[in-house]
């Protein structure tokens, strides 16, 4: 077995080195929905296709003057460009410049409107008005029963990216105050974006950056919107936050710990300890693979405070060396195993939030254990065995104060109504925040932003024609659920899944 006097330095030089790997494997911390829910489904798509990590945002556009833009053709063949400029980079002013990131689709309504006229043999990019694709007029719209697949898609497509108080137009002429002969009308409408990463732990902020210089050199404003978006935000918060109250807490904790040891040089260890069990495991567990959360920060003070029970245990106690080994054993064993708890969860943000306090805390035993011990055993004072003064009889009644208010929080606890809440993006913002307003905005006005979007991931054999029949049935079905989005003009009803088209003649040709 290796010596204690060799087995300190070589610990030693293992959690530097492990110290070490943060220069070669940062831990960057992200902030999105995969990193705190599980998705069985998205994980599966991910994990048997060979596309690159991607995400779906969303944009909002409207003029700078802020008048009309989807009934102004003009400005809806300008973003129609601006769409070709993104995909093929062909303008420097407007081109994305983010590196392993790439636009790798854009789904927006004037692409799908100008597919519904094609379906008619009109062309929206070359009209010089309107009249130009509306007339002939299509009495019904593109939500009638007789319509081409493209006008429906683009019913959808309006439905979907514009505003709850958009004229929806020749979209859907029997809508309120809509008339087949006018394109839809509304200031301002959505874009979704894919964005796509052979980076695991791609920063989907780029998107704000690249809307800011199109901005700056188009005549629209566009802005990133949405959920993720919040995420972003929120990640930003919570790392100003924390580097905010690291270095205040550095120098809180070394106070305390002065005060407390009344020793500079058992301070100064203990600190440096504190900083080496967050250095070996920061980089450790980067280099790995591990994606580190922003939530998983929050372990770092538990692991800072964990770190100076053996410094007070050691100097300032008069037990034992091996009294002090077991009870820091016991007491370290026991935090990790209420902690371990978490890794049950559902919730994948606990799980990992668990985790990495676990491995810190452990990492404290060792260090204090193994590292500090001695030292802590050497400037420990002398102390002089003082006889305790025998309590009096009278005052024994004083010990049940704690078991009694012990009693009382714990009926409190009992008796109190229920208040949890749902976790939620919201939560991880300031009250108040000025994005809540606006994602609650969003919500209320965009049909696209206040549902959600559900995979599911289908088993079929690649030949068999009776499983390809069984997945329309499955789709049509699906469709006509209470849950799944659907609109009804009166002449048509269409539920929003979006899976395999329905061919049966090509389905019995397989």
């Amino acid at each position: 077995m290796v010596s204690e006097q060799r087995r300190r330095p070589l610990l030693l030089l293992l959690l530097l080195a492990a110290s070490g790997l943060l220069l070669l494997f940062p831990a960057d911390p992200i902030m999105t929905t995969d990193i705190i829910f599980d998705d069985l489904v998205m994980e599966r798509i991910d994990a048997e296709s060979d596309m690159n990590q991607n995400s779906q945002l969303m944009l909002m556009i409207s003029h700078d003057d802020g008048g009309r833009l989807t009934n102004n053709l003009t400005r809806v063949q300008s973003l129609l460009q601006l769409e070709q400029e993104v995909l093929d980079g062909s303008n420097p002013d407007t081109k994305w410049e983010a590196e392993h990131i790439r636009i790798s689709r854009i789904e927006t309504p004037f692409a799908i409107w100008s597919e519904a006229f094609s379906s008619r043999n009109r062309s929206l990019e070359n009209a010089t008005r309107w009249a130009d694709v509306l007339i002939p007029t299509l009495e019904d719209g593109w939500c009638a029963e007789n319509s081409t697949q493209e006008e429906q898609s683009a019913f959808q497509a309006t439905l979907l990216f514009l505003p709850d108080d958009a004229n929806f137009g020749v979209a859907c002429p029997t809508s309120p105050g809509a008339e087949a002969g006018q394109a839809p009308q509304a200031n301002e409408l959505l874009w979704m974006v894919w964005l796509e990463s052979s980076d695991q732990d791609a920063d989907w902020e780029q998107l704000e950056v690249w809307a800011e210089k199109v901005s700056y050199s188009t005549e629209f404003e566009l802005k990133a919107v949405g959920i993720n978006m919040m995420f972003s935000e929120a990640r930003e918060i919570a790392e100003q936050d924390f580097n905010f109250i690291l270095l205040p807490a550095l120098f809180l904790l070394g106070a305390i710990l002065l005060v407390g040891v009344r020793d500079p040089v058992v301070a100064a260890a203990t600190l440096g300890g504190m900083a080496l069990v967050i250095g070996a495991e920061l980089g450790s567990l980067s280099a790995l693979g591990f994606t580190f959360s922003v939530l998983d920060f929050i372990a770092l003070p538990i692991i800072m405070g964990v770190a100076v029970d053996g410094a007070f245990w050691y100097c300032r106690s008069s037990r034992s060396r091996d009294e002090v080994r077991r009870m820091l054993l016991i007491a370290m064993l026991t935090t990790v195993g209420v902690i371990s708890l978490a890794l049950f969860s559902p919730i994948k943000a606990q799980r990992s939030l668990a985790f990495v306090m676990a491995v810190g805390i452990i990492l404290d035993w060792v260090v204090t254990r193994f590292i500090l011990e001695d030292l802590y055993l050497r400037r420990r004072p002398k102390r002089i065995e003082m006889k305790l003064p025998r309590i009096p009889s009278q005052d024994v009644r004083a010990g049940w104060i704690w078991p009694t208010m012990l009693l009382l929080l714990a009926a409190v606890t009992l008796t109190a109504p229920t208040g949890v809440e749902p976790l939620d993006v919201k939560q991880f913002l300031p009250e108040g925040h000025p994005e809540i307003a606006q994602l609650e905005e969003l919500q209320s006005r965009y049909m696209i932003a206040s549902s959600s979007i559900t995979w599911i991931a289908i088993d079929v054999r690649g030949d068999s024609t009776e499983d390809l029949l069984r997945v329309e049935d499955f789709q049509q079905q699906l469709g006509q659920h209470p849950s799944v989005i659907s609109y009804d003009s009166g002449m048509s009803r269409n539920p929003m899944v979006l899976g395999i088209p329905f061919h049966a003649a090509d389905a019995e040709e397989l």
